[in-house]
């Protein structure tokens, strides 16, 4: 009974071997035909089969959309042209002014003394010139020394120049009509030289602008003039806008270009600073498309398709401008291209033999 038992088992362990191996072997077959039907090589010298689909040409209206702040067109931090200490700031923040309003004033003890003194040197000068010039009539002194009078003269006057200048300055006026956002400094301060006291922002109707960036994909499609809905954070309200600048160099800082959007005559109320989107109209243009599977190496914007060309894969580099649902919208790369490799892409190198299979 234990050698038949032994016999058995010997038997049945051939038998799961030999079906084990026989699995074995018909998955590799049916995975190498598979292989094969998908665009995988089996060898060096088979084609690799691919599926091929016709390049698209789509008309599109695609927007751009774009964040940024709030702010009055015309914005300025005002300052005091020399140091001194604050004697009064008649105006308080929110509160709308003139131009040509006195919103600062610097004591003007130190520089009204200044300028005083200035006045009193250029009248000493005066009078040493004259003297000088009397004697050198009656030939007692040399012509330089009536040349230094006459230059002392002048630098005196010039110094009472600079001095009135600075009291000019001694105070700050609106340069334009808008509101106060910001008092840096107040009365009894020390201000410096071209230290910012206050913050000035237009607020007429029509001078709200969005200040905003965008990138170089999207610099070639902007332009003065088109329509833009700006959207604030705080409001939710959609404004009409439209673009009215747009810069031809790229920040450093943030790698983008700065554009700036004017807002139609607002009705809600706004504030400079708010935080808004925006979305930019371009217009309807044409572009070409291809199925999304026949990208391939794709970095970013840039990346590559294949066509077929005499029996033999053809790399080409393309810029992708956007995706849409199952399409890729091309901007550049596919001029005179009809068909792209769609299914087997991945497994293709430049000018290695293919077999289209549609």
């Amino acid at each position: 009974m234990t050698t038949l038992n032994r016999l058995f088992s010997q038997r049945t362990l051939v038998f799961y071997i030999l079906a084990i191996t026989s699995a074995i072997s018909l998955l590799v077959w049916m995975t190498a035909c598979q292989s094969k039907a998908e665009g995988e090589p089996v060898s060096g010298d088979d084609p690799v089969a691919v599926q091929m689909a016709p390049v698209s040409r789509v008309t599109d209206s695609q927007p751009i959309w774009v964040s940024g702040v709030i702010s009055g067109k015309e914005e300025a931090k005002l300052s005091f042209k020399t140091g001194g200490i604050i004697r009064d700031i008649p105006v308080s923040e929110g509160q709308t002014v003139k131009k040509g309003q006195l919103l600062a004033t610097l004591d003007l003890t130190e520089i009204g003394a200044l300028a005083v003194q200035a006045d009193e040197m250029v009248q000493k000068a005066e009078r040493d010139l004259q003297r000088a010039e009397k004697l050198y009539r009656d030939s007692v002194i040399t012509r330089e020394q009536i040349e230094n009078a006459r230059t002392g003269y002048t630098v005196a006057q010039k110094n009472r120049d600079i001095a009135g200048f600075n009291r000019e300055y001694s105070e700050i006026r609106a340069p334009f009509s808008g509101k106060v956002l910001v008092k840096l400094m107040a009365k009894g301060e020390l201000a410096g030289p071209g230290a910012p006291v206050l913050i000035l922002s237009s607020s007429d109707a029509g001078n709200w602008i969005l200040k905003t960036g965008i990138t170089d994909q999207d610099w070639v499609r902007i332009s003065v003039g088109l329509k833009a809905q700006v959207i604030p954070d705080a409001t939710k309200d959609t404004l009409q806008a439209r673009v009215t600048s747009v810069s031809d160099g790229v920040s450093p800082v943030s790698g983008l270009i700065s554009a700036e959007l004017t807002l139609d005559q607002p009705k809600s109320k706004l504030a400079s600073g708010l935080f808004a989107s925006a979305k930019i109209l371009t217009g309807t243009s044409s572009f070409l498309a291809v199925p999304i599977e026949a990208l391939v190496e794709g970095n970013q914007n840039d990346a590559f398709v294949y066509t077929v060309s005499d029996g033999k894969a053809v790399r080409i580099p393309v810029q992708v401008a956007y995706l849409a649902g199952n399409q890729a919208v091309i901007r550049k790369g596919l001029e005179g291209v009809s068909e792209v490799v769609t299914r087997g892409s991945a497994f293709l190198t430049g000018g290695i033999p293919v077999q289209v299979n549609n």
